[in-house]
């Protein structure tokens, strides 16, 4: 679970560890962009496989591997991992880049940018992509090949590739382009009926009750 839940561990009992890890996110369709006031368009770059380039590079090597993208204003966002605090504080201290809580739900600071950068293959493209935000997949060969992750991605609309393998950032001209290809969402993303999951919970919290005879 991204949040450590007690209702979570509480229906699943002591034998099952509810650990706190992935994106948090909350959904709602309600309107939350960026402001038209803004003079720079407002990038996130989400990282995904934290955990497995966090081994391969470290956390210093890691925060040289996205260094290139890192330029002034832009905003990173970590899934909740054990022991992400080491690598958060290399970017805010040695990059002074703005990292948000990994608390915030990652839905809320993608409506609320004008261009999402995301590595691998994450749900996050597909989120971004959905809800109408200009995404660009940074395209490497980690840990699986730039053809692979193209092609578990292809079929998202409006998604950009863009290859990575050599650490070229993506030019200011083509940031502030993406930045106005702003789309509605797509018709298939619509309000999640939350209540459906509060009676699974409450039916299955009513069928743990001890009974005393």
């Amino acid at each position: 679970s991204p949040t450590n839940i007690p209702e979570l561990q509480a229906v699943l009992g002591s034998k099952t560890h509810v650990i706190e890890s992935g994106w948090i996110k909350t959904a709602d369709m309600q309107k939350d962009s960026p402001s038209d006031s803004d003079t720079e368009p407002r990038i996130t770059l989400f990282l995904s496989l934290v955990e497995w380039l966090l081994d391969r590079h470290g956390a210093h090597g890691l925060a040289s591997y996205f260094a290139p993208l890192l330029v002034p204003g832009i905003s990173v966002k970590l899934p909740a991992w054990s022991g992400i605090d080491k690598f958060e504080a290399i970017l805010r201290e040695e990059y002074c880049v703005n990292v948000i809580d990994s608390s915030v739900s990652s839905i809320s600071v993608i409506k609320q940018s004008n261009i999402i950068l995301c590595n691998g293959a994450s749900s996050i493209h597909a989120e971004a992509s959905l809800m109408g935000i200009p995404c660009v997949c940074l395209v490497t060969n980690e840990p699986w090949d730039a053809g692979e992750q193209i092609k578990r991605l292809s079929h998202l609309p409006a998604l950009h590739f863009h290859d990575y393998t050599n650490r070229i950032p993506l030019s200011k001209a083509t940031l502030i382009k993406l930045s106005k290809m702003r789309k509605h969402p797509d018709a298939s993303c619509v309000q999640f009926n939350y209540s459906l999951v509060n009676e699974l919970l409450e039916k299955a919290r009513t069928h743990c009750q001890p009974t005393f005879v």
